[in-house]
């Protein structure tokens, strides 16, 4: 007889085949893509319910934000029937001065504005030529 048992026969693999290291870069990185996922999903939870809630608190903001609106344009309209006559324009007491100083003298009111006009044109020009 002859003997075949090392071509045949064997239960040993021919080739070994290596076994890949158990943490490589990818492994890792799909480990931290599947963490970060997972913590988007959390807060995806999270902003749903947020969202949630704050449209079932809307209406009774609104109505408190109303509320105060009331109250504050009834102490307004207190305060303003309450105010004295004379507080009704106050740059009306200054237009009429101004108006009776142009009337008086309107050469000299003139030539104040200009001055002024021109006052300010030079700061604002700063120096520029």
């Amino acid at each position: 007889m002859t003997d075949t048992s090392d071509d045949a026969g064997s239960s040993a693999p021919l080739v070994e085949v290596a076994t890949p290291p158990k943490d490589t870069p990818a492994k890792r990185a799909l480990k931290s893509a599947r963490k970060s996922l997972d913590a988007a999903k959390v807060a995806a939870d999270h902003a749903s319910d947020a969202i949630r809630h704050g449209r079932e608190a809307m209406p009774e903001m609104t109505e408190m934000a109303k509320d105060a609106l009331d109250a504050q344009m009834e102490r307004l309209s207190s305060a303003e029937a309450a105010a004295p006559p004379e507080l009704d324009d106050p740059m009306e007491e200054m237009r009429t001065l101004i108006r009776a100083q142009v009337r008086e003298r309107p050469i000299t009111s003139a030539l104040t504005a200009v001055g002024i006009g021109l006052v300010f044109g030079l700061m604002l020009r700063g120096g520029r030529r």
